[in-house]
């Protein structure tokens, strides 16, 4: 339904994805009509957003009833039946208006003016035609650059097994989850409804989990939704990037929001240079934008806009709610986030628990029964912190479940290879309990070392040289230490880590390698050493450095030791 031109401006792979999408929203618009005799309000939407990139309506109209093989007196029917429909609302908000004003309710007797269902603009319209300023194309040209012009992979997903082969997994991985992205960007589908999508489509293609390079592993339906999740944001931000770029805008604002991961509580909220220049603001980098952990990157909820200076004035964010308690423990808000997240996983791990069962021919009364009372307790909790409970987030797809990863499906040698792998993390990091409060537990060091060559590798020599890592909590031990002010230090064989300076498992595991890297290679007390420690702990985490990378670790060592020499004597 793209004409010659319009194929011409998107290219052959460009085109391709997107009436791929295009054709599952004109199903899902005639899916609609068929099962109400009428164009529905959501179809209207779908319609909207079809039509801004550049599809005609009567074009939409026209594949819609081709799908239903209609006869003109169906035709009109659906037209007459669209119509009377829009009447009867039209007619319901006039009476409201009428009452309201009759009460003196001024703003919902305006409120009509603003109805959705006034009228049927959208299938009105001609056909838009497509330009350089069109949204839609710069949607695809952002999606262009970021894919280096092949629209393949916009996620940027690695590493994947299923039912079939590797390459034919990955590549319906990939088309399923850049067509999701599609679909969302255009505004045709909502979040929800474009991963729900996709993670049926690939479920029926047999896929049932996602391995990534960094060695973690996802049931399908958490791995699609991350995906489109952070695609379609790192999408805007591109477009928002590019756009400040044509326009020379040197200041963002990023935005802000309750419950920040705390590495993000950091910058979140502030106005950036994106040069660097303008020494009233700080630099852009600063909020790691473009890494994995930055802003922008997996899972983040930030944002940012342009900013004018003298012209716009900076947003001024809501304090977060003060601290509550539920079952005898303080939450703050984040903490009442995290808390929600992880009820959310149990409930799904029980629903893929029944599953499983159910696969096996097992009683599921007794996890029905959990599955109740979870479902229950987050309601609960969620209430009591004031916070709104996410349903959404508690569905699993049916059949899209690698089963072979629940308890009922595992064999007892797992079982034993996990207690194994925590005795084991035990016997390499002494963690410090404490009277009240969470510690970082020694076997999620130890996964996380696992996540890397650079971690298998520090592993290895801490195992085979017996040196003792301490990860310690209590203030009068971190005194005693010396380790005041600082996030670790490194005695003859001996690795002390101040884990309330660290706060983060991640920032505990890059302490740990870092000074791991003096003993092993013997280095210390300059700048070139210190470089050398943080690259094997930002390599650990990102893999490949770039040249930029290396720069920015270099700035950094020079800033925290500005009387060290780049060798020592």
């Amino acid at each position: 339904m793209l004409t010659e031109k319009q194929l011409e401006m998107f290219g052959d792979r460009g085109a391709a994805v997107f009436q791929s999408a295009e054709q599952d929203i004109i199903a899902d618009i005639a899916r609609r009509v068929k099962k109400t005799g009428r164009f529905t309000e959501t179809a209207e939407l779908q319609a909207q957003a079809l039509h801004a990139a550049g599809v005609s309506t009567q074009e939409i109209r026209k594949e819609v009833m081709k799908i239903l093989n209609a006869d003109d007196e169906y035709k009109k029917y659906v037209a007459n039946n669209t119509k009377q429909y829009k009447r009867d609302v039209v007619h319901a908000i006039r009476q409201m208006e009428k009452d309201a004003a009759a009460e003196g309710n001024r703003i919902i007797a305006d409120a009509g003016d603003m109805a959705f269902n006034k009228d049927l603009s959208a299938w009105h319209r001609a056909g838009t035609e497509l330009t350089k300023d069109t949204g839609i194309v710069k949607i695809m040209e952002e999606m262009s650059r970021t894919t280096a012009g092949t629209f393949k992979n916009l996620t940027k997903t690695m590493g994947f097994k299923g039912a079939y082969d590797f390459t034919s997994v990955q590549n319906a991985y990939i088309k399923y989850l850049d067509k999701a992205v599609m679909k969302m960007a255009t505004g045709a589908y909502s979040f929800d409804a474009a991963a729900n999508d996709a993670i049926r489509e690939m479920a029926r293609s047999g896929l049932r989990s996602v391995d990534y390079a960094s060695g973690r592993t996802y049931q399908l339906d958490t791995a699609a939704r991350m995906c489109v999740r952070t695609s379609c944001h790192q999408l805007s931000a591109k477009i928002t990037e590019r756009n400040c770029d044509v326009t020379g805008t040197d200041l963002v604002e990023v935005s802000a929001h309750w419950g920040a991961r705390p590495e993000h509580a950091e910058w979140q909220g502030k106005i950036y240079s994106r040069s660097g220049r303008n020494k009233n603001y700080p630099p852009f980098s600063e909020t790691q934008y473009g890494a994995v952990n930055g802003l922008c990157g997996v899972n983040c909820r930030h944002t940012f806009y342009p900013f004018f200076e003298g012209i716009s004035e900076p947003t001024k964010w809501d304090k977060e709610p003060d601290p509550k308690e539920y079952n005898g423990r303080t939450y703050k808000y984040y903490d009442m986030t995290q808390k929600q997240r992880q009820m959310e996983r149990g409930i799904r791990a029980t629903k893929r628990e029944i599953e499983a069962q159910k696969a096996i021919s097992g009683n599921v009364n007794a996890l029905e029964t959990q599955k109740r009372k979870q479902i229950a307790e987050y309601h609960r909790f969620s209430k009591e912190m004031g916070i709104s409970a996410k349903d959404n987030r508690l569905r699993v797809a049916n059949g899209s479940s690698d089963l072979n990863r629940t308890q009922t499906i595992k064999i007892l040698p797992k079982r034993n290879e996990s207690r194994a792998m925590e005795d084991k993390a035990k016997s390499l990091f002494d963690v410090q309990p404490l009277e009240k409060g969470d510690t970082v537990k020694p076997v999620s060091i130890y996964k996380d070392l696992k996540t890397s060559e650079t971690g298998k590798r520090v592993l290895e020599y801490i195992e085979k040289n017996d040196i003792s890592v301490d990860v310690i909590y209590n203030r009068d031990t971190i005194t005693e230490n010396h380790l005041d002010d600082v996030y670790g230090l490194n005695i003859g064989n001996s690795i002390y880590i101040n884990a309330r300076t660290c706060n983060t498992k991640k920032k505990i595991v890059e302490t740990i390698i870092h000074e791991e890297t003096h003993i092993e290679y013997d280095i210390g007390e300059d700048a070139h050493a210190e470089c050398v420690c943080d690259y094997n702990a930002l390599k650990h985490r990102k893999g490949e450095l770039t040249g930029e990378d290396i720069r920015n670790i270099i700035k950094s060592v020079k800033e925290r030791y500005p009387d060290y020499k780049w060798r020592k004597p």
